[in-house]
């Protein structure tokens, strides 16, 4: 063996080596605790505390990120509908196939899922980002064996090193009761809540901040086929379980841009035909001004989210298919309510 080639197989065994012994302490540290991922599972807790009072099924469940925390208000939709409603929306940082494989400790056979996700779920291109990152690490390191396999090298290559050194001396466990999210602000039921335009004037700076940001581009990336796959899978999956899914515009801040931008244009008129999902509405009717919002350009006030659901509770009234669901479940409680006569 020549001198180049013993250089090379060095090389390359030193870096195996080395990936190796990255994959094992990345590893190793999975499970425990963060701080940074205490408020996501506190708030998904509330969730699943709610799913289980009402463990019948035949509910209507939202699922998304905060848009449709802070945007939708489930108490409303229950009395409308007369049916059971939790919110299970929590935050879009932790990227569709988080939110979606999370949802199934909520989803049960004869529910009906409401899901108004961000545009950025359907940018979505497998790359793992930070917060999905920390939150499978910390709090669903089975999810990891669920993902693909540019999602799994994301997660395994791409947490940083601070990350790994959090999660070995993690410290979370205990539930955080201050700040615009978390525990202390979710209601039974799964709704922000402490949201009204008096309390928006402590949080302007994370508006001010969130105004500097915008326009978002979500018409560059179009609906990403990664996008696509998982929406159709986890659709999938709830027909199997008996459940069903339909697709809703989020509440958003409006902007001139899009509706100016062709690509923008083209972005929200064309997503009910790229998914093979029923996608009900037109994004632009919900879209809202300044005044509408909290904190972010996805956060509704008090008084918006009840513009906001009324709106909701217009569109899917139109809905033959859900309207029927809503009375054959009426049905099933009048008959039940019968019986224990």
């Amino acid at each position: 063996m020549n001198e180049n080639m013993r250089f090379f197989l060095g090389l390359f065994g030193g870096f195996l080596v080395l990936s190796l012994l990255w994959v094992a302490a990345v590893w190793l540290q999975g499970g425990r605790y963060t701080v940074s991922s205490q408020w996501v599972a506190d708030v998904y807790e509330i969730k699943k505390e709610a799913s289980n009072k009402a463990s019948d099924g035949g509910r209507i469940i939202i699922v998304g990120g905060s848009s449709a925390l802070f945007g939708v208000d489930s108490k409303m939709l229950e009395e409308h509908f007369g049916v059971k409603s939790i919110n299970g929306g929590v935050n879009a940082g932790l990227m569709l196939p988080y939110v979606l494989l999370k949802s199934r400790e909520i989803v049960q056979k004869g529910d009906i899922v409401l899901a108004p996700f961000e545009y950025s779920f359907y940018n979505y291109d497998g790359v793992a980002g930070a917060q999905m990152i920390d939150q499978i690490w910390a709090r669903d390191l089975s999810f990891f064996w669920e993902l693909g396999v540019k999602e799994k090298f994301y997660m395994l290559f791409m947490t940083e090193v601070k990350r790994i050194y959090d999660g070995f001396l993690a410290k979370g466990g205990e539930k955080i009761m201050i700040g615009p999210y978390g525990y202390a602000n979710v209601d039974e039921d799964g709704n922000q809540i402490k949201t009204s335009k008096s309390d928006a004037v402590q949080w302007k700076n994370d508006m001010e901040a969130t105004l500097k940001e915008l326009p978002r581009r979500y018409g560059d990336s179009g609906v990403n086929k990664a996008a696509v796959e998982w929406i159709e899978n986890y659709a999938e999956y709830l027909r199997e379980k008996g459940a069903k899914l339909i697709l809703l515009p989020p509440a958003m801040m409006e902007h001139e841009f899009y509706k100016s931008d062709e690509k923008e244009r083209d972005f929200y008129n064309g997503l009910r035909d790229k998914i093979g999902v029923k996608f009900l509405g037109n994004p632009y009717e919900f879209m809202y001004e300044r005044d509408m919002m909290f904190n972010t350009d996805y956060h509704l006030t008090d008084e918006a989210r009840v513009v906001h659901t009324k709106k909701l509770e217009g569109l899917l009234e139109s809905d033959r298919e859900f309207m029927g669901w809503v009375a054959v479940q009426k049905g099933k409680r009048e008959i039940a309510a019968l019986r224990s006569q």
